[in-house]
């Protein structure tokens, strides 16, 4: 739905001095006769025309207001998001999860595995080697 409001850029409490205002403003920069025929400003003219004359009289004004709440509520109503629906495979999942997250501590815990023990006896293996057939330094031919 169209909001006239926003076209003539005033507040949905605006008084009609303010709509009035905002309308000559915009047709003076609109207007065809100004903009010599370009359809798009003639367009855009018919629109804000459209919006003044709708927000100018008291009861098109008010039908047009409850027109523009019910289309909000209704919008705001489609929007609304259902509930999940939990089921027998996300209590697995969660669990599955849970029982990731513990092994992970662990083999982050156990100092068997750590990264610098491995290092270390990479260390220890390329002492044992001569030193003209070390590999360099960043280069592993394996």
């Amino acid at each position: 739905m169209v909001n006239y409001y926003k076209i003539l850029g005033v507040s949905l409490n605006a008084s009609e001095d303010e709509i009035r205002k905002q309308f000559r403003k915009l047709a003076l920069i609109h207007h065809p006769d100004k903009n010599g025929g370009n359809k798009d400003s003639e367009r855009t003219f018919k629109i804000i025309l459209k919006a003044y004359e709708t927000l100018k009289d008291k009861d098109k004004r008010d039908v047009y207001d409850l027109t523009l709440s019910q289309h909000f509520q209704s919008s705001v109503e489609s929007a609304t998001v259902e509930p999940v629906v939990k089921n027998k495979n996300s209590t697995k999942l969660g669990v599955f999860i849970i029982i990731a997250i513990v092994i992970i501590i662990y083999m982050l815990n156990n100092k068997e595995n750590t990264v610098s023990d491995v290092d270390g006896i990479y260390k220890e293996q390329i002492e044992d080697f001569p030193i003209e057939d070390r590999p360099e330094s960043g280069e592993l031919n394996f």
